[in-house]
């Protein structure tokens, strides 16, 4: 029996919450009672715990943190549980108390948290991703280089104990630590943390699709869905649209779901550039509809300047079958093959995204290729099975 604990209530976002909501599945299609996973929330705010077992209705509030032994304890005793899988957790003075359980302990990284108070390696003032170690330096780009999620003093002052933490003790308890990407992998190792401790693991994937795509004479569809913010580079594509369209070319519209801080300016943007009839945008949607607009599109065009650590954006589209068109920022450009199963980009480089896309324009049949081969890659490399075999294979070195 697997404990799984990380720190966020808000199970309907992407990213973390998503993989693990998606490793549950696993374990549940391949892991039969034997390898029942448990998940368990857990909060540290004004030095109490607030605590709930997904799936279960009851939260429990624990006023200081030496109660929270006992109560993981009769926890551990109930469940039956053999194993403890941290997600992320920010907490350093719950993750002391996990990890003198006496039960074998693995950590994922699914971003940069352990060696960053930012967690994401990257610069807002500059808009680049940030190329130096962890150390007393990090407080002061909080607020010279803004890449923080909080720059509340005691509030970085705990994100950089934090990070101390567990690179100066916890990662030498964990049994594993797992990572998706070779990104990931890079900066954990340039932190000193151990190589032999990184385990590569597939990130699962849902296939909601099928293998029917087809080009006729219809126009050619761009989607882009994500964040609408600096970092995620809409701008670039919209700037690449506006050249598109000064060359004439008319046989494509481009789709964009979603919102941020920088949605007035993009749509500012595009009505400035006259490009209202090619591009259209549509906020947030429910799952369905965002599978439907999939399911019809050609292209995804993925201009993230900022390094996420492996986008699963980018699998959804191969699964899709599009022709995956991405900067190569962070681990974005490791799910593909560069020209055979996707285009890697130069990060930030226009004019090679403009080329990229204009030549996909001219030529159908290179957009059927990379996308029969994204989604061949994918089906390959990231089943559910798959998954289950790496994880498990880890879990029981250790039982």
């Amino acid at each position: 029996m697997i404990l799984r604990v990380h720190y966020n209530f808000d199970l309907k976002g992407g990213g973390a919450e998503y993989h693990i909501i998606k490793l549950i599945d696993v374990f549940n299609q391949y892991g039969g009672t034997g390898w029942k996973n448990y998940l368990l929330l857990i909060e540290e705010k004004e030095s109490k715990i607030k605590l709930k077992l997904h799936d279960e209705e009851n939260i429990t509030y624990l006023n200081k943190i030496s109660d929270l032994p006992q109560f993981l304890n009769k926890l551990i005793a109930r469940l039956n549980i053999k194993l403890i899988h941290i997600h992320t957790l920010p907490y350093p003075n719950i993750t002391k108390k996990l990890l003198k359980l006496n039960l074998p302990t693995f950590r994922s990284m699914h971003e940069p948290m352990l060696v960053c108070p930012g967690w994401a390696k990257y610069w807002l003032s500059d808009d680049m991703p940030c190329n130096v170690n962890f150390g007393l330096v990090c407080i002061k780009n909080a607020y010279t280089k803004k890449c923080t999620k909080s720059r509340n003093p005691i509030q970085l002052i705990n994100a950089y104990n934090n990070v101390k933490f567990e690179i100066n003790e916890a990662v030498h308890k964990y049994r594993g630590i797992f990572h998706c990407s070779d990104y990931v992998k890079n900066e954990a190792t340039k932190a000193n943390i151990d190589k032999n401790k990184l385990i590569k693991v597939p990130s699962p994937q849902h296939d909601y699709f099928d293998d029917n795509k087809k080009i006729d004479n219809e126009t050619i569809k761009i989607i882009y869905s994500g964040r609408l913010s600096k970092q995620k580079g809409v701008k670039y594509l919209i700037e690449v649209v506006s050249k598109l369209k000064k060359k004439g070319y008319c046989n494509f519209e481009v789709l964009i779901f979603g919102k941020g801080p920088d949605e007035n300016y993009l749509k500012q943007l595009t009505s400035e550039l006259g490009l209202n009839n090619l591009i259209r945008f549509f906020g947030w949607v429910d799952r369905d509809f965002l599978v439907a607009n999939y399911k019809k599109a050609h292209i995804s065009v993925i201009p993230s300047t900022y390094p996420d650590t492996f986008p699963n954006s980018v699998a959804e589209s191969m699964l899709a079958s599009l022709a995956v068109v991405a900067f190569d920022a962070g681990g974005t450009c490791e799910w593909f093959d560069h020209l055979n199963s996707g285009i890697e980009v130069p990060n930030r480089d226009s004019e090679i995204l403009f080329e990229e896309i204009e030549k996909l324009l001219n030529d159908r049949n290179l957009i059927l290729k990379l996308g029969i081969n994204a989604r061949k890659k994918i089906l390959l490399n990231h089943s559910f099975k798959r998954t289950f075999e790496v994880y498990l294979k880890n879990y029981q070195n250790v039982l």
